[in-house]
């Protein structure tokens, strides 16, 4: 049964016109909860009053789906006491009721709590039956719970704790049922005071599960707004919800890596033969446990080049059809004097132009003794132009026969590429981390268009997620479906929590008009909470205070100096906007 009301009580703040406002909820608002009041309508007046008032009092203190947030109650209400009989049909005590039932509304009847007060004020009637029926009551509730419960299932019952024998077998055991097997948390508000009626008390006990904080009377205002409020806040504490599980931004799962992966093996007899074995094995065992093979996603490409005083491409890209062909094949040891490591990564990088895959992230892997200069160019410069590009070194210093490394071999390496071998190779999971980290960048990082990344300063890899700025202004609800629809990854509004994340939003983008322009964020106030996007709460001590300058967008802005903060602003106020999306990971393939 659901109804529109025409009218209700206006609150002067002054002025000749009027708004509809759904006032803010209490100290319940972080509660979502399928609460069903029960009346018993066989009972005085007075009591009755009592009851709707302390419903609505109840009502008051959470919130609900016209707050437009995603932490609301829903409410039901049924009444008994009506003096016409219907036989019980619980299938479990199947007793005959005395009295029949009355469903005053259902949790989807109504989604503000002025509608939920207006019903039960309306609706819910005093009715002196001869006989009440509980039980009854108790059983139409279940069957609501189990077609339409959806969050942790409250029943607040009001009766003056009077049944009759039949009705009392009925209802002990229909709540011994909501409890035990629909999991259903009962509270009892007695009309007697409760230290005037102990068979009431008693009854109330046997109801709850003998739980003595859930029974109470309702003859106080002392006892309404103290005692039974206090109760259910300690039951049902309103704490901040935890963020939901934060997922680790660059997974590793070797087995589905999909990297071109060109290998550059020092053959030269500064790493001698048995080092040389022993440099293969440890860098096959790190591939050997992903999956190598020619398929476009989540397969791994090899390639070998041996250098010494020149290189020589051993195995092409496009060489090894399968994980086992790469374990079984020995590379060559050239034992020559020179490491002529550019003329490797010459070979390296032609391989990637001719057979590399346009998604995969190009990869070499530099497993060096030492640096020797010869007729041969230093190799930085060349290193460099396929970092640009998006390319990625990983360095294995080895080091020379004396266990020295050499500081050229270091600079070669991408930041946070570099393994110190020096006094002995470590656990080849080092280098899967690594051969993961690098799988993990942003949708066409390095174009245009494409997405940036947020990144440790020893990192290069995209550990604070990827970001795309506007150059453009937009309201906020516009930048939403902008963000969903970018050319090089679909995405949503930027939740840039961190000073890192806000820094890097606001540094990347340094050509707009006006200085220092605010972008807007995937951070919205609901109910006077500040709410990011993925449903966690904001937290002032990771993101900083909010400066509230009215609005319930937000907008990340550098302030006085170098001062970043999130500041709120009207959703149709034009800003900036910033788009986050996923990185391509081992366990996400960009398409």
């Amino acid at each position: 049964m659901s109804v529109s009301f025409q009218s209700c009580q206006i609150i002067d703040k002054g002025g000749d016109c009027a708004v509809v406002q759904q006032q803010s909820a209490g100290q319940f608002a972080c509660n979502a909860q399928d609460v069903m009041f029960i009346f018993d309508t066989k009972t005085a007046s007075r009591s009755l009053d009592d009851w709707r008032a302390l419903a609505g009092d109840f009502v008051d203190q959470f919130n609900m789906l016209a707050d437009a947030t995603s932490i609301y109650a829903r409410f039901a209400a049924v009444q008994f006491g009506m003096d016409t009989a219907r036989p019980s049909t619980n299938f479990i005590t199947p007793f005959p009721s005395q009295d029949n039932d009355s469903i005053v509304f259902g949790f989807g009847d109504y989604y503000a709590r002025s509608d939920v007060k207006h019903a039960i004020d309306a609706y819910v009637q005093e009715n002196l039956a001869p006989n009440t029926a509980i039980g009854r009551a108790l059983d139409v509730g279940e069957n609501i719970f189990r077609h339409e419960n959806q969050y942790s299932p409250v029943i607040i019952l009001f009766t003056n704790g009077l049944a009759g024998d039949t009705d009392l077998i009925e209802a002990l055991s229909q709540a011994t049922y909501l409890r035990n097997i629909d999991e259903v948390d009962i509270w009892v508000v007695l009309a007697q005071d409760v230290e005037d009626c102990s068979s009431c008390y008693f009854f109330g006990l046997q109801l709850t599960g003998n739980k003595t904080n859930q029974v109470f009377n309702s003859t106080s205002d002392a006892v309404r707004n103290d005692a039974i409020f206090s109760e259910y806040s300690r039951t049902y504490p309103c704490a901040t919800p935890s963020p939901p599980p934060v997922a680790e931004v660059c997974p590793c799962t070797i087995e589905t890596s999909w990297n071109d992966v060109m290998i550059l093996a020092d053959g030269s007899n500064n790493m001698g033969s048995n080092r040389f074995t022993e440099m293969w094995g440890f860098m096959v065992s790190a591939l050997g446990e992903a999956t190598i093979g020619q398929q476009v996603a989540y397969q791994t490409r090899a390639g070998v080049v041996v250098y010494g005083n020149n290189a020589t491409l051993f195995a092409p890209l496009n060489k090894y059809q399968s994980t086992d062909q790469f374990l079984s094949q020995m590379w060559p040891f050239k034992n020559e004097q020179g490491t002529n490591i550019q003329d490797a990564v010459l070979q390296a990088v032609a391989e990637f132009q001719k057979n590399g895959r346009p998604k995969s992230r190009k990869v070499m892997i530099i497993g060096a003794s030492t640096y020797r200069e010869g007729s041969y160019k230093l190799p930085l410069n060349d290193i460099q132009t396929f970092q640009l590009n998006q390319g990625v070194v990983i360095v294995i210093d080895y080091g020379n026969v004396d266990g020295q490394g050499a500081e050229l071999l270091k600079q070669m390496a991408s930041t946070g590429f570099y393994i110190d071998a020096t006094q002995g190779a470590p656990d080849f999971s080092v280098l899967q981390k690594l051969l993961c980290n690098a799988n993990c960048f942003c949708p066409g990082q390095g174009q245009d268009d494409g997405y940036y990344p947020v990144s440790e300063a020893n990192q290069d890899w995209p550990s604070g997620g990827c970001f795309w700025d506007s150059t453009l202004t937009s309201i906020k609800t516009v930048a939403d479906t902008i963000c969903r629809s970018t050319q090089a990854a679909s995405g949503s509004l930027g939740q840039p929590k961190t000073q890192l994340q806000q820094r890097t939003v606001i540094q990347y983008s340094t050509n707009l008009s006006p200085a220092k322009p605010p972008f807007f964020v995937g951070l919205t106030r609901q109910s006077g909470n500040w709410i990011w996007a993925d449903g966690s709460y904001y937290d002032a001590n990771v993101s900083g205070q909010i400066i509230d300058k009215g609005g319930d967008c937000a907008v990340v802005q550098q302030q006085s100096g170098f001062n970043i903060n999130i500041a709120s602003q009207g959703c149709t106020t034009g800003a900036y906007y910033t788009c986050q999306t996923k990185p391509c990971t081992t366990d996400f393939y960009c398409v």
